[in-house]
């Protein structure tokens, strides 16, 4: 088992670095009273932690109650003595060992008995010590368990011995304290705090009178560095007003129109069919032959043609010497185009039926009228192009117009002209599909371009600073003057003219703000800051005082007004 005698001004990880450093598995751990690691619980709950993850038992010593306390409340077994902890952890102590004696009260010991043993027990801990100070600690083996032997005290009547130890065979110090130190340096103490007293007393009667600073203050006028300003012209302001920073604009209407002819580039390819007449002629003896209405016949080379008309062809008498029965029937190609063109006589071929009933064809005169046309179709993109192309024609119209003079008295913007939406006549809609190889449009449309009453923007701009101004500025009649500063910036619905204002003002200072301004400054700086509200006098008291009071009610400030 061992036992640690900790500092006063050992800290928690000091106690901690003991807890790792211990090679047995019992400690008892030994705060002197006013020990800086008996102040909080959680120091002992952070030496319980280390203790239970070593698998250490641990027992705290103090002779403080209320560190007992605590140690408890962490879940560590606290005892009054270090034989009480030794009980505690199962060790036979005995109780006439140094250990023993150490848990004896002072009072139950003969004054020359207790320095006696204290020496003794001194010079034994210094002669026996063989191991080296750790962490300000002095450790010895004994009985199984280490003890660091602290500064042993003894006390009798007036007189207080303290036998402080030392290296082996160098025995022990005495030193002696009487009451009439005590009484020295408690004289000396009074005497320290009479002095201090008697010094603060002077010093705050100082701060309540010294220094103190007198200002008189003539407010003076000022021309102001020029404050830019900016006023917008729009056209839906109907007046001019100061206080907004806007005067009116007017629309001047332009009236466009450009028409033009183009060209249509769609195609639309157009076929005919040939048409002509046929001859149906019957040498059927038994029956009437009808031919219905599109019957197809051909020619040899395979162009074929179809009834337009149902015909009956009668029954033929055999008769040789008179005519066969015959009839004619309007026909037409079957396709379109110049391939539909039959010479005379070209027509022989008819239906397998009609072969069989004895029923032959020829065309007598020639088939034509078969062609293939192609005619031009306005697109849709024809009229977007057209439209595009009068848009440009309408726009350079618009430049060319704003650029001329505009309404006397006014000043005209060519940059804020702007252009209203085409009208188109006709309509593509109407066009689109249209066969022609050319078409007309026409685009009509209202522009528009910004003027302005300039001679607005000046007193416009004088009452936008002066409203501006707050009520501590008093301005000079007359000495207002505004002035055009850089190129307007123009946009379709508004212009916007930078204007630079000046003028010469009286500033009204407050005088809270001044003293706030100069207190606690260098003279020489309080000067320069004062000189900015007008002529200004300063008078220190005393006048060797470098600065002004910090303190604004040691200063006195009289402002005059004319």
């Amino acid at each position: 088992m061992s036992v640690w005698y900790l500092d006063l001004d050992d800290e928690i990880t000091d106690a901690v670095a003991r807890l790792r450093a211990a090679k047995d598995d019992k400690v008892v751990l030994v705060l002197p009273p006013g020990s800086r690691i008996g102040t909080g619980r959680i120091n002992f709950r952070l030496l319980a932690r280390e203790a239970e993850t070593r698998g250490l038992t641990l027992a705290m010593v103090s002779s403080d109650a209320q560190v007992r306390a605590l140690a408890q409340s962490a879940g560590l077994t606290s005892h009054l003595t270090v034989g009480d902890a030794e009980r505690t952890l199962g060790l036979d102590v005995d109780d006439d060992s140094p250990t023993g004696a150490r848990s004896t009260t002072a009072a139950t010991i003969p004054p020359s008995s207790r320095v006696s043993d204290a020496l003794s027990t001194t010079a034994e801990a210094a002669t026996a010590t063989s191991a080296g100070r750790l962490g300000g600690m002095l450790h010895r083996r004994r009985e199984g368990y280490s003890v660091t032997p602290r500064t042993a005290t003894a006390a009798s009547g007036e007189v207080a011995l303290t036998v402080a130890t030392h290296g082996a065979g160098e025995g022990a110090r005495v030193v002696r304290r009487g009451p009439s130190t005590r009484r020295r340096i408690a004289t000396w103490g009074m005497r320290g705090a009479m002095i201090g007293a008697l010094g603060a007393t002077v010093l705050y009667v100082a701060y309540l009178t010294l220094p103190t600073a007198t200002v008189t203050l003539v407010p003076g006028s000022t021309q102001l560095d020029p404050v830019a300003v900016s006023i917008v012209a729009g056209p839906n302001t109907p007046v001019a007003d100061g206080a907004a920073g806007v005067i009116p604009a007017k629309w001047y209407p332009i009236p466009l129109s450009q028409s033009g002819t183009f060209d249509a580039t769609g195609r639309n390819e157009e076929l005919t069919y040939a048409r002509g007449k046929v001859v149906f002629t019957s040498k059927n003896t038994l029956t009437p032959v009808t031919i219905p209405e599109g019957t197809r016949v051909s020619t040899v080379d395979g162009r074929d043609y179809k009834t337009l008309t149902q015909a009956v062809l009668p029954e033929w008498s055999g008769d040789t010497g008179g005519p066969r029965p015959s009839v004619e029937v309007a026909v037409q190609a079957s396709r379109r185009g110049p391939d539909g063109t039959a010479g005379r006589d070209a027509v022989s071929v008819v239906p397998k039926r009609l072969d069989l009933q004895r029923v032959s064809v020829t065309n007598p005169d020639r088939i034509e009228g078969g062609d293939r046309s192609i005619r031009k179709v306005v697109t849709k993109k024809d009229c977007e192009a057209a439209r595009q192309e009068l848009l440009a024609q309408v726009t350079t119209g618009l430049a060319a117009e704003a650029a001329k003079a505009g309404t006397p008295g006014l000043e005209r913007y060519p940059a804020s002209a702007s252009l209203g939406t085409p009208e188109l006549t006709p309509a593509c809609e109407d066009l689109v599909g249209q066969t022609a190889d050319t078409f007309d449009l026409t685009a009509k449309t209202i522009g528009t371009v910004l003027e302005v009453d300039e001679t607005l923007l000046e007193p416009t701009a004088r009452d936008h600073f002066q409203l501006a101004q707050g009520p501590s500025t008093q301005i000079e009649p007359g000495s207002i003057v505004a002035s055009r500063d850089g190129e307007p910036v123009v946009a379709p619905d508004s212009i916007t003219f930078p204007m630079a204002v000046t003028a010469r003002v009286t500033l009204l200072w407050d005088a809270a703000t001044i003293l706030q301004d100069i207190a606690g400054a260098p003279v020489a700086a309080a000067r320069d800051t004062l000189s900015a509200y007008g002529e200004a006098t300063l008078v220190m008291w005393p006048d060797f005082v470098p600065n002004l009071p910090t303190d604004t009610n040691r200063i006195t400030l009289v402002i005059e007004q004319d």
